[in-house]
C-alpha cells in the first residue's frame, strides 16, 4: 500500500511495526533499520499481537532512545479495566539513581497516559480522552517542544505543558511490559506501531488515522 511505502522511506520514522503481518517468536521492523524484536508470549492475528498479563516484546534500541521531539502512533484494543499503571510501549522508567527517563504509553482505567522525563525527579505526562474497552482506537502522543498532548481517533486531549527534556533513557525499549522489568504488562491488542523523531501536525495525525482505520474499524 502507498502509505505504508511513505512509512518506510520518512527520514523521521524510527520504528514502524505493523505487527498484523509479523508473526514469529523473532520479527523484524520494517523501517530503514530493520530492528530485531524478540516476542514472548504475544499472540499474533490477523489484526495484531495479543497481550494476556505475561506477554511483551523487546525491540533492539539503538536509535529509539533519543532526545527531543517525538510522535508514537498506535493501533490498540484494550481488555482491561485495571486501576494500576500497565506499559504498552516505550523505554520510560520511574528509577535509576532516583531519576525518571524517557518517554512511552502506559493504560489504565479509562484512558492513556503518554509520559516524557528529563532525566531527574521530573516526568510530564499527558492523558488521553476516555477510551473505552474492547473497542480499537488509534492513539497518538506528540512531544514537541513546548508541550505534550495525546490524541484519540484524531481528536487532541489537553496538551501539558513541557520544558528542557532533554535526558535519554538507555535502558531495553519494550511493547507490552515495563521497560526496566517484565512487570505490569498490558493486556489487549496492538496491531501496529510507529514511532518518529518529530512532532506530528494535527493535520497529519488525521490523515494517518483515516489511512489505517480500515484494518481496524468497519
Amino acid at each position: 500500500m502507498k502509505l505504508e511505502r511513505e512509512f518506510i522511506t520518512d527520514p523521521y520514522l524510527k520504528l514502524y511495526l505493523p505487527l498484523w503481518k509479523l508473526d514469529g517468536a523473532s520479527i523484524r521492523s520494517e523501517d530503514a533499520y530493520g530492528r530485531l524484536c524478540t516476542v514472548t508470549g504475544a499472540r499474533w492475528g490477523l489484526k495484531g499481537r495479543t497481550f494476556d498479563g505475561d506477554d511483551y516484546i523487546d525491540v533492539t534500541t539503538p536509535g529509539l532512545n533519543f532526545t527531543g521531539d517525538k510522535t508514537i502512533i498506535l493501533w490498540l484494543k484494550r481488555s482491561d479495566v485495571a486501576t494500576s499503571s500497565l506499559n504498552l510501549i516505550g523505554n520510560y522508567v520511574e528509577g535509576g539513581v532516583g531519576a525518571k527517563r524517557g518517554y512511552g504509553f502506559n493504560t489504565r482505567t479509562d484512558t492513556l497516559g503518554f509520559d516524557v522525563a528529563d532525566g531527574t525527579l521530573n516526568a510530564v505526562e499527558a492523558l488521553s480522552s476516555a477510551m473505552a474497552v474492547n473497542t480499537w482506537a488509534h492513539i497518538v502522543g506528540v512531544h514537541a517542544s513546548t508541550s505534550v498532548v495525546v490524541y484519540t481517533n484524531a481528536v487532541a486531549g489537553t496538551p501539558v505543558a513541557i520544558t528542557g527534556y532533554t535526558a535519554a533513557a538507555t535502558n531495553a525499549f519494550r511493547i507490552g511490559a515495563y521497560a526496566y522489568s517484565a512487570t505490569d504488562f498490558f493486556l489487549g491488542t496492538i496491531g501496529e506501531a510507529q514511532i518518529y523523531n518529530r512532532a506530528f501536525s494535527p493535520i497529519e495525525i488525521q490523515s494517518n488515522y483515516l489511512a489505517t482505520k480500515w484494518r481496524y474499524v468497519g
